[in-house]
């Protein structure tokens, strides 16, 4: 049923593409020269083309870029290519990967199908885990279907497959990170888990480094349950694995360490980055709009100050009630239900997961050191890719949460 689910909205994701996508950023057009250009970083980048001088007032033939958006005859599986590009770039190399892959089969013709149908698989396979994800925390298959068909008929969801861009293959690689560490916590044979977790850390951090925050406040999350579970086997092995699985991303591409520290290594700053309690604000305006539908004003106005007044009256006219009819039968009766419904609601929070907890306290890291480095305002709407590798945790521990 949850394939069934998912077939559904992919199909809703193919007549969306077909239909209404009409123009592309410029993010997704380097998509394609970073993956199939002969040494082409920057060929279109401010007119900038690669031998370094800018074209102006001068024609430039179409053959030109065409050659730059496909992979020529003498270019096929040129993977070495990609890796030129993304040194030059600010993420790592797997993401263009698999496009230079189509692109070879495909030689000299370009197609935004090619980018769009690696998103679809990314979609399709990021949302089977997503599933079992919900199985193994709550064991409850309606939930989990219940998950899957939120999050996949979400903007979020459609955005973010349908933007030509790496950043729904690194979600699913992070989903399915997530799954394995959590099949690392709770099995007691978890040499194959282990292993798992520093395959995808390093996987991930080849497509982008911001990977690496989530990877590392989960690993250090983990580390102090299993520490305070006094499990030092399993934690020393969770450390050493995630620690191999950066060690093998930097000896696959050595690029890493220069752009890692560099300043703008994580992603180029377009501007200096506003105050955090406005980007703050941004951000999570983005975020529930796009997965609840509900646009919050991220601007300031006077809303806080109505709802603080309205509440402190609230407030005063019910102690006023209390005291009135204090002896009422009634009232005795209602704060009953209060106490009550108070109990339940203290049991229902000690049932949340911890791991879900931590999935969700990861994402918020990364999106934190998002914040910190990007000017949203700047990049206005499109600033939303940043926030799309951990949209599926952010939609399960939604979802988990109004349940529970």
């Amino acid at each position: 049923l949850s394939i069934g689910i998912i077939s559904v909205q992919l199909i809703a994701m193919i007549m969306q593409f077909s239909f209404d996508k009409s123009g592309y950023h410029i993010d997704e057009i380097w998509q394609y020269t970073l993956s199939n250009a002969d040494e082409g970083y920057g060929v279109i980048n401010d007119g900038v083309i690669n031998d370094g001088n800018k074209k102006m007032n001068e024609w430039v033939s179409g053959s030109y870029f065409n050659g730059a958006l496909t992979v020529q005859p003498d270019e096929a599986f040129h993977f070495k290519n990609v890796w030129y590009n993304a040194a030059h770039d600010t993420k790592g190399p797997l993401g263009y990967v698999p496009l230079h892959l189509i692109g070879s089969f495909f030689q000299n013709q370009y197609s935004t199908w090619q980018m769009f149908s690696l998103n679809l698989i990314s979609f399709f396979v990021m949302m089977i885990f997503v599933c079992h994800i919900v199985l193994l925390l709550t064991k409850n298959r309606f939930l989990a279907m219940l998950v899957t068909t939120f999050f996949g008929f979400t903007t979020a969801a459609f955005a973010m497959t349908l933007f030509l861009r790496m950043y729904i293959f690194e979600a699913m690689l992070l989903v399915i990170y997530t799954y394995i560490i959590l099949r690392f916590m709770q099995q007691e044979k978890w040499i194959p888990s282990v292993i798992g977790v520093g395959i995808m850390v390093c996987l991930g951090g080849l497509t982008d480094y911001l990977f690496l925050s989530y990877a590392f406040f989960v690993t250090v999350s983990e580390m102090l349950y299993l520490l305070f579970q006094k499990k030092k086997k399993k934690l020393m092995a969770l450390a050493a694995s995630s620690f191999a699985g950066v060690l093998a991303m930097i000896a696959i591409f050595p690029a890493a360490i220069a752009q890692m520290t560099d300043a703008n290594g994580i992603s180029r700053v377009w501007g200096t980055p506003l105050k955090f309690s406005f980007q703050f604000r941004m951000m999570f305006s983005i975020i529930t709009s796009e997965l609840t539908g509900i646009h919050p004003d991220f601007y300031f106005n006077m809303t806080r100050y109505y709802v603080l007044w309205i509440l402190i009256a609230l407030l005063v006219i019910l102690f006023l009630l209390r005291f009135l009819f204090r002896k009422e039968p009634w009232l005795q009766h209602v704060r009953q239900k209060i106490k009550s419904w108070m109990k339940r609601m203290v049991v229902r929070c000690k049932s949340l997961s911890l791991q879900m907890l931590i999935f969700f306290a990861a994402s918020i890291f990364e999106l934190v050191l998002v914040e910190k480095r990007i000017n949203l305002w700047e990049m206005n709407v499109f600033s939303d890719r940043y926030v799309f590798p951990v949209y599926p945790i952010l939609a399960m521990a939604l979802v988990l949460l109004i349940y529970r």
